[in-house]
């Protein structure tokens, strides 16, 4: 069964449903609105003092579907097999997905090649889809002085990394005790400065 359910406004703003069975399916919908507001036109449609069709606000067609399923001790299909309903399948046919295949060439290929071309091919995806823009290169930058005007030291102290004894925990102590013999080393190297100058 199918039937056409309009919703409508009241003079309150109230909104409340007229539905009208078998309905004319072949109206378009601009006809089926021309014909709901010709209800609006109207002042007969009246309960308590309120006018009930004062704005249209939507219709749709609703489908009911009844299948019998027994009536007292008949059955409608076999008793211990499940009901088959009277639903007509609807217009919809599924895409079909769309696979792609890579092209498969006879020459093999090793994981880390596959893997590398995979992620150049994603890196030139999201280029194409990015706004990005690349930035200027900035020039290289150097704090030190060139080589030419250091004076030749005769003597470099290296920094060695500081393996843990057995007698030293590994707390504050061993913190400070690395930071005052970097303290130690730098203050060398400035006596060293001063003693070339």
């Amino acid at each position: 069964m199918i039937k056409l359910e309009t919703k409508f406004l009241n003079s309150l703003g109230k909104k409340h449903t007229l539905n009208i069975k078998d309905p004319n399916t072949d109206l378009s919908p601009a006809e089926i609105k021309q014909s709901l507001e010709l209800l609006t036109t109207l002042d007969i449609f009246e309960k308590d003092g309120v006018g009930l069709f004062q704005e249209v606000v939507s219709a749709k067609y609703v489908e009911t579907i009844e299948t019998p399923v027994f009536i007292g001790d008949e059955y409608f299909g076999e008793a211990n097999a499940p009901v088959i309903l009277n639903q007509s399948m609807l217009a919809y046919a599924p895409a079909e997905p769309v696979m792609d295949v890579p092209e498969v060439s006879l020459e093999e290929k090793t994981v880390e090649e596959v893997a590398e071309a995979d992620k150049n091919q994603k890196l030139e995806e999201v280029k194409a889809q990015s706004s990005y823009k690349a930035l200027p290169a900035v020039p290289q930058v150097s704090l030190d002085k060139p080589k030419e005007t250091l004076p030749a030291t005769p003597e470099i102290v290296e920094e060695t990394p500081e393996t843990p004894t057995e007698t030293q925990p590994n707390s504050n102590y061993r913190i400070s005790e690395i930071l005052r013999r970097r303290r130690n080393r730098r203050k060398a190297q400035e006596q060293q400065k001063k003693s070339l100058e």
